[in-house]
Formats: structure tokens, sequence, C-alpha cells
């Protein structure tokens, strides 16, 4: 089974909020793996939505 980070529940609204305000303030929406921090947690679930979101893209016409 693949190892999910985000979930359907997990927006990129919710991934930039936590961001933009810190981890400090805004607890990240995915929990973070043993051993991890909330702010590594954020940034590997941002790296994920962005492969998820970018995956579906056609090339540029160059």
């Amino acid at each position: 089974m693949a190892d999910k980070t985000t979930t359907t529940a997990t927006t990129w609204e919710d991934l930039v909020a936590a961001a933009l305000l810190g981890t400090g303030r805004r607890t990240p929406p995915v929990p973070p793996r043993p051993g991890q921090d909330g702010a590594a947690a954020l940034l590997d679930a941002a790296a994920v939505e962005t492969v998820r979101r970018r995956a579906g893209l056609l090339p540029a016409v160059v």
C-alpha cells in the first residue's frame, strides 16, 4: 500500500495557510512521522501535493 501523506481533506489552501502562519501558530494538516517535526511534515506534504498537481499537466509547446 502506498504511503499517503495527504488526504482528500487536506487542501492546498490548508498547506499554504500553515506555511504562511508557521507551524508554531497553526498545526500542519498532516501528522508528522515518528522523529519528524511539524515543519518537515508540512514541507513533505507540500512537495507531494505539488507533484500531484503537476502530474496531470501536459508539457509546454516550445
